[in-house]
């Protein structure tokens, strides 16, 4: 390893191509983070010497002896090329740095043209171009190149304004880079100066290719390229666990002679360099890259253990080094559990329709903790039935959980105990293993609620109050799904946000909603809780819930009777009193409670039958 102070001249001033491999990520710098620093110490270091009325050179006064500004490091391996093209580097670390630099140097160049200094634009525009011959004779007009569809806008970039058809690129962080740059900090930065514009313009040229400064790091021999690259990344944007992973199957891949790099990287590994796989999700101090998700999943559900989110590239490298499958294989398995795990975040239906439904409700109770299990058992479960069967157990004891309110902390825990139930070689009868476990668990942690619990919660939580409107929606659906079975559907629009109705109001006109004579404090009390129990509570079609609003029970259930078609509300009318008070509300809350351990049976009430569920 050889290791120099280097200027952007330097990095840039003749014939070279620095081509970015494969596997490095996408552009991921951003204006806040890199864009505006850079720019910030640019300019102030170019204002700085304009600001004296007596420089009328980039020679004069004390240019030469100003601090440089440490823009980071590089890290090239040579690569052997032909004596009629560029020389080429493949860039190990620093593509972000390096690509942001082309782009301020095209912005200050397309800048100056602009503003008709020709001959400057033209010293800028040799840095960023190669020489016509080069560039004619191999298709090497710039200096940065990618087969890398996650980099080729790059290029796209670059041709577009070549072309004077930069308005016609699609947005991306690199377009958006040189937007930034040309538009906002050179033409302004220019104007500022006036009548001094070409010396401005000179200024701004020397500062960024003179006093912008990389630590250049150039590998020899078979010193390790992945090594220093996971080491380097101080300044940069971090990388995130699947950099790192990714990384090093490539790293891997080119020291095996049987492996074809890029047709690994093509086939199993590109998917994630999209939008769809670089979207974070989460929220707050949670919220990661949804590769960073997967891959910490994925790992969890092969090593079957829990890993810590600082340990998972670590633990990841150990598989990867201890794999009694191919490199291909693994790459292979990395690929067919992103598809499940895709279609399943974005609600992909299916011909499962139990799985389908598991997977809505996971979703809206956002228990993301459970997928080390779910795709094991994607893995294993080939039998419809029994697949079928499995995923109406873990649906009822999430829902049970739920409805008892049961924390869903140790859910992470609870899941990877079940998958190591799981046979790696025969999958049969996997739904009986994963009852028998659930039927012991009996700690506040893992326990799978009775049907008494689940009878307390729905006769006695104030749920409107205490769960999330999300959650008492899902419940109220299931009841209406379970009701409908059977018959032709009555709403097309369930699990559509239908409006959860308070069938006695939760603000009421006495004349409407009178109270006995002897009413004390205590019954009042007790009305204002139950008002808030699922007894009280129904779905209404959209647009029903504000004329039902607070009218009192005769106008109610007229307007239900005539213009709702849903099944619930069917059922609710046909054992309705003349009166909704808290006996009526009790009764319901009956009802819907004995719906609703039949809807989630438990234990060996979980059959191999599964019923046509109506979506």
């Amino acid at each position: 390893m050889k290791t120099y102070m280097s200027t952007l001249r330097d990095v840039f001033d003749s014939d070279v191509v620095y081509e970015v491999p494969r596997f490095q990520r996408r552009y991921v710098w951003s204006e806040s983070n890199q864009w505006e620093p850079l720019w910030i110490d640019v300019s102030e270091i170019a204002d700085e010497f304009l600001s004296d009325s007596d420089v009328t050179s980039v020679e004069a006064g004390k240019f030469v002896y100003r601090k440089p500004h440490f823009f980071g490091a590089v890290v090239l391996k040579g690569v052997t090329s032909r004596m009629s093209s560029a020389k080429k580097f493949l860039v190990v670390d620093g593509q972000q740095r390096l690509t942001t630099a082309q782009l301020l140097l095209t912005a200050l160049s397309d800048g100056l043209h602009e503003k008709g200094l020709e001959d400057i634009s033209a010293d800028a525009r040799r840095l960023i171009e190669n020489s016509e011959k080069v560039a004619d004779a191999n298709d090497q007009k710039w200096k940065i190149m990618s087969k890398s569809r996650a980099f080729v806008s790059f290029r796209h970039v670059m041709d577009a304004i070549d072309n004077d058809q930069f308005d016609e690129v699609e947005s991306t962080p690199i377009s958006e880079c040189y937007e930034y740059f040309k538009n906002r900090c050179v033409m302004p930065w220019l104007s500022k100066y006036g009548d001094r514009g070409g010396f401005a313009g000179e200024m701004l040229l020397t500062v960024i290719a003179e006093k912008l400064q990389v630590v250049d790091i150039r590998l020899e021999g078979e010193e390790n390229p992945f090594e220093i690259f996971e080491a380097l990344n101080a300044r940069g944007e971090p990388l995130s666990e699947w950099d790192k992973a990714k990384n090093y199957i490539l790293y891997k891949a080119d020291q095996d002679a049987s492996i074809d790099t890029d047709q690994l990287y093509a086939d199993y590994l590109e998917r994630f360099d999209t939008d769809e796989w670089q979207k974070y999700v989460g929220s707050g101090v949670n919220s990661r890259r949804r590769t960073d998700v997967f891959l910490d999943y994925w790992l969890e559900s092969k090593l079957r253990a829990i890993v810590d989110t600082r340990d998972v590239f670590r633990k990841f490298r150990s598989l990867v080094d201890d794999s009694p499958i191919n490199l291909t294989g693994l790459c292979k398995n990395l690929s067919s559990d992103a598809d499940y795990f895709i279609d399943r975040e974005s609600s992909k239906p299916t011909k499962a329709p139990y799985e389908d439904l598991f997977h809505s409700r996971r979703l809206m109770l956002r228990l993301g903790a459970a997928w080390p299990l779910l795709m094991e058992l994607n893995r294993a479960l080939d039998i419809d039935m029994e697949r079928e069967r499995c995923f109406q157990v873990l649906d009822s004891y999430l829902m049970r959980r739920s409805i008892v309110g049961a924390t869903m902390r140790s859910l992470n825990e609870v899941c990877i105990e079940i998958l190591k139930l799981i046979p790696r070689t025969n999958s049969a009868d996997v739904t009986t293993s994963i009852i028998a476990h659930l039927k012991q668990c009996s700690e506040r942690r893992d326990f799978w609620p009775s049907d008494s619990d689940v009878k307390d919660a729905v006769m006695t939580k104030p749920v409107y109050r205490d769960w999330s409107q999300y959650r008492v929606r899902l419940v109220l659906e299931a009841v209406e799904r379970a009701i409908m079975r059977g018959k032709r559907p009555g709403n097309p629009q369930v699990g559509v946000n239908l409006p959860i109705e308070h069938l006695m109001p939760q603000n009421r006109d006495t004349n409407d909603w009178p109270v006995p004579v002897d009413w004390s404090e205590d019954d009042e009390e007790l009305r204002e809780h139950v008002i808030n129990t699922l007894g009280n509570l129904t779905l209404v079609d959209h647009g029903l819930n504000s004329k039902l609003g607070n009218r009192p029970w005769s106008e109610k259930s007229q307007i239900l009777h005539d213009e709702d078609n849903l099944y619930i509300n069917k059922e609710l009318l046909n054992s309705a009193p003349s009166e909704w008070d808290e006996d009526a509300i009790d009764k319901r809350g009956r009802r819907l409670s004995d719906l609703i351990i039949r809807i989630w049976p438990r234990s060996d009430a979980v059959t191999a039958e599964i019923e046509n569920l109506q979506r």
